[in-house]
């Protein structure tokens, strides 16, 4: 039997076009990695903001409305023992409730500015809600009063023991601090005897607020709703009602970059309808922020007696 020799072809590397494939098929898996790292974590960074904002509007709602809900308190269980008396009534002449439209506070340390009448070209057209009340009482027998009622800065006061300038006050408005807008409250001191401000909440672009009027045929349900700049003298104690709305904003890079602006209603945009007056729109810059607009509404004490 005759045997062929046969010779064994050696395989000493890869072809140009075995090479080619290769490098294409692992820049795909590398592409295919990185975009859906890019992705889970664009994902994973805009729940965050949004948890975020939802957790600073939670706490925004929850000042607002302890402080709206009690505008006008006046506790009367304990008075008869104070030294020094106050009205039976809260002070006739001092708004419960006040607020202007597209205003800003630029004194925080003093009682003279709780924003200008007219406007004072407020922050993306924002308002400022001011509230009073009185402040806590001294049970029988104690030398201090209790801490019952506090401000929108956490704090307690006395209760009057006369003028209203004693009064308690809780007044919400936005202000720029190194770039970024927050919520900032302003409010009287521990000792009563001027006034502080902080922020309490960041990243608030616009703060708005209206009023819900009351008539003397209805007083459980507004009859008409109306921004501070149109309420006349007469309506303040009819108020029974505010409604406040605002826009929160995450920080840089918390949501992708839109291709055009985004327009937002910090009412509700059923609540604005036709509503043009500045601020009850808000069109955010393309900046790549993630936002959300929130709104509710308080009933609140006030004397309607009047009515």
């Amino acid at each position: 039997m005759k045997f062929t020799n046969l010779r064994l072809s050696v395989q000493r590397g890869l072809t140009m076009v075995e090479l080619l494939v290769a490098m294409v098929l692992m820049t795909m898996v590398t592409l295919a990695t990185v975009t859906l790292y890019s992705v889970t974590s664009d994902s994973y960074r805009t729940v965050d903001a949004d948890q975020e904002l939802q957790n600073n509007a939670r706490y925004a709602m929850d000042v607002i409305s302890y402080a709206a809900r009690h505008a006008g308190y006046q506790e009367r269980v304990y008075v008869d023992h104070m030294s020094s008396d106050v009205s039976d009534t809260f002070f006739p002449t001092v708004k419960q409730i006040d607020g202007v439209d597209n205003s800003k506070i630029s004194n925080y340390s003093t009682d003279s500015d709780f924003g200008t009448v007219g406007g004072n070209n407020g922050e993306n057209n924002s308002d400022v809600l001011t509230v009073r009340f009185f402040g806590s009482m001294k049970l029988p027998g104690n030398s201090a009063a209790d801490t019952a009622m506090v401000s929108c800065l956490g704090k307690n006061n006395q209760y009057p023991s006369g003028g209203s300038a004693e009064l308690m006050v809780s007044s919400f408005s936005i202000k720029v601090l190194d770039g970024e807008y927050e919520l900032y409250c302003k409010a009287r001191n521990t000792n009563n005897t001027n006034f502080d401000g902080q922020p309490i909440v960041p990243g608030m672009e616009t703060f708005q607020v209206m009023y819900g009027i009351a008539t003397a045929d209805d007083k459980t349900v507004p009859e008409r709703w109306l921004h501070a700049n149109q309420l006349v003298a007469a309506d303040w104690p009819r108020i029974m009602a505010v409604r406040v709305g605002f826009v929160l904003r995450g920080k840089q890079g918390s949501a992708p970059v839109p291709t055009s602006a985004l327009t937002y209603y910090p009412m509700g945009q059923a609540f604005t309808g036709a509503d043009t007056s500045a601020g009850m729109v808000f069109t955010a810059p393309i900046d790549g922020r993630l936002r959300r607009a929130y709104t509710a509404t308080f009933k609140v004490r006030n004397n309607l007696s009047v009515l």
